[in-house]
């Protein structure tokens, strides 16, 4: 069952990809981006509720979007480190398949930060404590042994 949800988050993430790819190339990479932000905003808070029912997890706080996190499709794909401590989780992602992706077919690193926001506080508007999200870093400023690094952590 493991291989074949992989396969339909790899099934997701090109599809993604492709249309990002296609929105690129005819609108230039800033509307292109600014286009992907609202989508996965919108799409943010529908993905964690669907996968949390899936697991039979709850959406409330800090510790149940760590409990959640592993079995959304674009972090399933990636390499990532979640801590978290108290009321904070942090999220670092080592290996990005889409990034990586773009390297291999030497396109330009994608400035993703503005869509990591859009989705990170998509995400947060769906737990019932309130929270914010902080980039600690990300492309274009890609921190030191990490493509992104956010911090989430309730008010």
């Amino acid at each position: 069952m493991e291989k074949l949800l992989k396969a339909y988050a790899k099934c997701l993430v090109t599809l993604d990809g492709l249309w990002f790819l296609a929105a690129e190339r005819k609108l230039g990479l800033e509307e292109a981006a600014s286009l992907d932000a609202e989508v996965w905003r919108e799409y943010a808070c529908r993905e964690l509720r669907r996968v949390a029912e899936a697991i039979g997890a709850e959406v409330k706080g800090i510790a149940d979007l760590a409990t959640v996190a592993p079995y959304l499709p674009w972090l399933m794909l990636n390499d990532y480190v979640i801590e978290v401590s108290g009321s904070a989780l942090r999220l670092k992602v080592t290996y990005c398949r889409p990034q990586e992706a773009r390297i291999r077919r030497v396109i330009r690193r994608f400035p993703c930060r503005r869509v990591g926001e859009e989705y990170f506080r998509g995400l947060v508007e769906c737990l019932e404590r309130p929270a914010r999200v902080r980039c600690l870093g990300c492309p274009p400023d890609r921190p030191a042994g990490a493509w992104c690094i956010w911090e989430i952590s309730e008010e």
